[in-house]
């Protein structure tokens, strides 16, 4: 009988081990094959917060040949290059700015968009890299910045962005040092890139606030969940909640070091691509004086001097547009911080003489 006793004892010591190691076993198994099945093409993206940054990333995937000429940055310059084609939505090959560029060339140009929405300094590095590892780095790079790209409180760390999630490879071992600086960034990488509901948790997450949320919400026969349906919102109002939007961008930086982080970032961007003998112009972007009164004195001038010192320690063109007559009225501005279409137009104009080249 007691030999029976410890029979049973033992086995249930074991047992909750090999139960253990197995469901660990078929976790991962079962993560990996998900992964595997589900996660090729663009659906390795479907994970990102921003639906424009999926396109984005797929197209740096597509099967296109290097452009002579590839813009980077944040919504500041995909937004005027899609309006020139009467567009609200990211364009990827914008045709009236291909078009305007090869009339002033007096030879046929390629344009593509590789400009992210929200993206960081840090985001850039990334789409370099991987660009350049594809083969697909243009002849000629615009990288546009503004204050923005240095500090958004909806980012508030360079390993939250879409670009990080989808961009950083396993293999990109010279940049992990820069983005898995603690311990917690590197069990949230290795997490990531090996479980498919981690992964996705962000996905999961909306999905499921979403089916949950909507059968509560009660509208009234008739009524729509927006006031204005299908309306877009006047210039004045753009420009209005543009200058809303912008008094918390420009105190997030203020009172963070994400402006400090970010910089450091550039530094290394236009290193790697000196290296990597990129064809790389940093372009200060435009803004309108409403905006620029928005951040506290002394602050844009030193953010401009600041870029000039890094391009020119770098070997790398530098154009500042804050002061180009060319952008100094309303007239060429969509809100306080995006060119309009003819704001776009100009843009072309004004870089022609560095990307016919």
């Amino acid at each position: 009988m007691s030999q029976n006793n410890s029979t049973l004892k033992s086995v249930f010591q074991t047992a909750p081990k090999s139960v253990t190691v197995v469901a660990l076993f078929v976790f991962f198994l079962s993560n990996f094959i998900l992964n595997m099945l589900l996660l090729s093409g663009p659906s390795k993206y479907m994970d990102t917060n921003l639906a424009q940054s999926r396109d984005v990333f797929a197209f740096v995937d597509s099967n296109v040949e290097k452009p002579d000429v590839a813009f980077f940055g944040s919504s500041v310059v995909e937004v005027p290059l899609a309006l020139m084609d009467n567009e609200d939505e990211y364009v990827a090959v914008p045709k009236s700015a291909q078009a305007s560029l090869s009339q002033l060339c007096s030879t046929k140009k390629s344009i593509y968009v590789y400009a992210v929405e929200a993206a960081l300094i840090s985001d850039q590095l990334l789409l370099f890299n991987r660009l350049f590892q594809l083969n697909k780095v243009g002849q000629h790079n615009v990288l546009a910045v503004t204050p923005r790209d240095f500090g958004d409180s909806r980012i508030p760390a360079k390993n939250l962005s879409d670009t990080f999630r989808s961009m950083l490879l396993p293999n990109d071992f010279s940049l992990m040092p820069l983005y898995l600086d603690r311990l917690d960034n590197w069990t949230d990488f290795i997490l990531a890139r090996s479980t498919f509901l981690y992964k996705n948790k962000f996905m999961l997450s909306n999905f499921i606030k979403g089916f949950f949320a909507g059968p509560l919400i009660a509208v009234p026969n008739g009524a729509s969940l927006s006031s204005n349906p299908g309306v877009k919102p006047s210039v004045e109002q753009r420009f209005k909640d543009s200058l809303a939007e912008y008094v918390q961008v420009y105190d997030y930086i203020e009172k963070n070091d994400s402006l400090k982080i970010q910089t450091e970032f550039l530094q290394h961007l236009l290193s790697f691509c000196k290296k990597n003998k990129i064809d790389l112009i940093l372009v200060n972007f435009p803004l309108t004086a409403e905006n620029r009164a928005l951040m506290k004195p002394g602050f844009y001038e030193e953010f401009s001097a600041n870029l000039a010192k890094i391009a020119g320690d770098n070997s790398t063109p530098y154009i500042d547009l804050s002061s180009n007559s060319n952008f100094a009225g309303h007239d060429v501005f969509y809100d306080s911080a995006h060119l309009n279409k003819l704001g776009g137009q100009r843009l072309i104009e004004v870089l022609a003489p560095q990307l016919c080249q």
